[in-house]
């Protein structure tokens, strides 16, 4: 079965140091036929051990003998290309953050379903009961499998090749079609600082007309350009990638870094301590006012659930929750999103400079730059403005950051929001195209997908996931 088999290292690939050495003559301990005239009784008592049948010395070579696992450092240089620089920590860091955040932006539905209070818990705590785990799991599974295909060995060693084509099948289909948001949404982001204040896909003049950012056919066509290009980096190296990436962080993060050391002056504990209202609450003003009518609770539908995005209030197996006036499915579901897929890093620990040690250091160095760059800028936008819980729609920390810094501080964390999508998309398709290449690698999928490019880049898999991407390329995700 596909489970027992292991990765095979064949002799022509190995330092010559490490196979001379399993073909060198071993000799087999020599023996006398007659003992010696007039032995010690010590001497005696010795030679009983070493009498036996008369044989010369015997050469075997290594199809005869057990040879030793080879050492780590050739183990790794037989798993990726020599064309291709092995990755180091502070890139495996900058891939991880990119993997599972990105950056504060997003964390606004956690405020508006559970206030100020319940969200700094939830970023404190929830990253010791998910985050933490998972990352340990990575980091112990991924160095010891050390295997792109990640996940997939995993589930496969536990419960099977079928169990573990379905975690790649799925975590890969996963990955791909929310690889496709990210061109889309810089896009919006770009329109959004230019002044288009995107309404149904454009804005309104004073005739009350829509006026298009760009018709659909062109931003196809620049969703596809960025595709390609983003693509094509994916494909000079991973090692490029996390440059690149490096680049889009400190971009990225400069306003809040800024934002975070400007307000810090201008906290107000007290803040932190708000509890959520009841947003929630359908009717009047009270409860038994008989004005509280089916029409009047029509005409507060608005105000019952105020998220932009309406999966958190459409129907299903079920009902929207509140207890304690928080609304726990859009406060849960927000909370997973952002600390979430530490294990889409296991793809990398083949390409790491050493995956016993710079691939579980990464992996921490990612998980603690991920907490901070929740927690710290929630902190300052909290404590520092009088915001109140219905404020924080998508997109409200541009407003604080312009609050606290002015409005040059605030489109540049608009734009830091546009260009984040860019890392994120780097991020992402390393470790789909890895995944494909790992499962190829595995059996589970064509050969053809295992080939490397001259970079050392799984290419086909970086093609794949760039169809996927553009055939994707004319929807509006509802924004």
């Amino acid at each position: 079965p596909r489970s027992m088999r292991k990765r095979k290292i064949h002799f022509h690939e190995m330092p010559p140091p490490y196979y001379e050495t399993m073909t060198t003559i071993i000799p087999q301990p020599e023996c006398n036929d007659t003992l010696p005239t007039s032995p010690s009784s010590e001497e005696a008592s010795r030679s009983d051990h070493f009498q036996c049948e008369h044989s010369s010395t015997t050469s075997l070579n290594h199809h005869d003998i057990m040879t030793p696992d080879p050492p780590d450092d050739v183990t790794n240089a037989t798993t990726h290309s020599s064309t291709s620089p092995p990755l180091k920590s502070w890139s495996l860091t900058i891939l991880i953050f990119y993997t599972v955040s990105g950056g504060p932006f997003g964390i606004e539905p956690a405020i508006l379903s559970a206030g100020n209070f319940y969200s700094l818990l939830g970023f404190i705590f929830l990253p010791l009961v998910w985050s933490v785990p998972e990352a340990l799991v990575t980091a112990e599974l991924g160095s010891a499998f050390n295997s792109p295909s990640g996940g997939v060995v995993w589930v496969e060693e536990a419960f099977g090749e079928g169990c573990g084509f379905l975690c790649g099948f799925m975590s890969w289909v996963s990955g791909a079609t929310d690889n496709a948001i990210y061109p889309v949404l810089f896009l919006e982001y770009v329109a959004s600082v230019l002044g288009y204040k995107q309404h149904n896909g454009g804005e309104e003049d004073e005739s009350g007309d829509v006026v298009e950012f760009l018709t659909k056919w062109q931003r196809f066509g620049f969703v596809s350009l960025i595709s390609i290009a983003l693509a094509f980096v994916n494909y000079r190296g991973l090692d490029i990638v996390g440059h690149t990436s490096l680049v889009v962080c400190i971009l990225s993060m400069s306003p809040f870094i800024i934002m975070t050391i400007i307000g810090a002056s201008k906290v107000v504990s007290s803040r932190w301590l708000q509890t959520p209202n009841n947003l929630f609450h359908v009717g009047g003003d009270d409860g038994n006012s008989e004005n509280n009518t089916s029409n009047s609770n029509q005409n507060n539908a608005a105000n019952i659930f105020p998220f932009d995005d309406d999966f958190y209030t459409a129907p299903g197996p079920l009902p929207p929750i509140t207890l304690g006036k928080i609304f726990w499915r859009p406060f849960l579901n927000n909370m997973f999103w952002n600390l979430n897929s530490f294990d889409s890093a296991a793809s990398f620990a083949p390409e790491c400079s050493n995956h016993k040690t710079s691939y579980p250091r990464g992996i921490f160095i990612g998980l603690l730059m991920t907490v901070l760059c929740y927690l710290l800028p929630l902190l300052v936008a909290t404590g520092a403005t009088t915001s109140s819980q219905s404020d924080w729609r998508d997109g409200h920390l541009g407003a604080i950051a312009m609050e606290i810094g002015g409005p040059l501080l605030g489109g540049w964390t608009i734009f830091a929001s546009g260009i984040s999508n860019l890392g994120q998309f780097l991020a992402e398709m390393s470790s789909d195209a890895y995944l494909l290449m790992g499962m190829a690698e595995e059996g589970y999928l064509p050969p053809l997908l295992a080939r490397r490019s001259k970079f050392g880049t799984p290419a086909y898999g970086i093609l794949v996931g760039t169809v996927v991407v553009i055939s994707f390329g004319w929807a509006d995700f509802g924004v």
